[in-house]
């Protein structure tokens, strides 16, 4: 027997075979977990399915978390040098440890944080933009879905 004869034979076994059948307590176990599902409050599902102005507020609240750390963090390195200097006042080897590990922090943010802090900035903002405009669109595409053409 040559290989496609082989191959048709095959499929018209296949294609001659009955659709298996689902069992009955699939619909209403499908059912069930759907009508879960939409009972839980909105803040408890997943966050693309959120009201657009909750995911245009979550993602305005993490932009400006990560602003303010960006710029909480020279503030951090003062008061981390008043700490050094009442540790210096009190003894010794803790205050030089600290100084060093104070510039090393200082080398780590001039080197990687400033330089890219707004790059990254830019880049999350116009990510979580795109996303949701997405988003919107694919909601928009479901909908319209629905929409028959008479």
């Amino acid at each position: 027997m040559h290989r496609d004869d082989l191959e048709r034979l095959i499929g018209e076994k296949l294609a001659a075979l009955p659709r298996p059948a689902a069992p009955p307590t699939l619909w209403p176990r499908v059912r069930d977990a759907v009508e879960a599902h939409l009972a839980r409050p909105w803040r408890r599902r997943a966050w693309r399915t959120w009201p657009a102005p909750a995911r245009a507020a979550s993602l305005g609240l993490l932009a400006a978390a990560f602003l303010g750390l960006t710029l909480l963090e020279p503030t951090a390195q003062g008061l981390w040098s008043q700490v050094l200097g009442t540790v210096q006042g009190a003894g010794g080897s803790a205050a030089t440890f600290g100084r060093g590990l104070l510039a090393a922090t200082e080398v780590i943010r001039r080197t990687l944080v400033e330089p890219i802090v707004v790059y990254v900035l830019a880049l999350v903002l116009m990510t979580g933009a795109s996303a949701t405009v997405l988003g919107i669109a694919l909601e928009r595409l479901v909908a319209m879905e629905g929409v028959s053409e008479s």
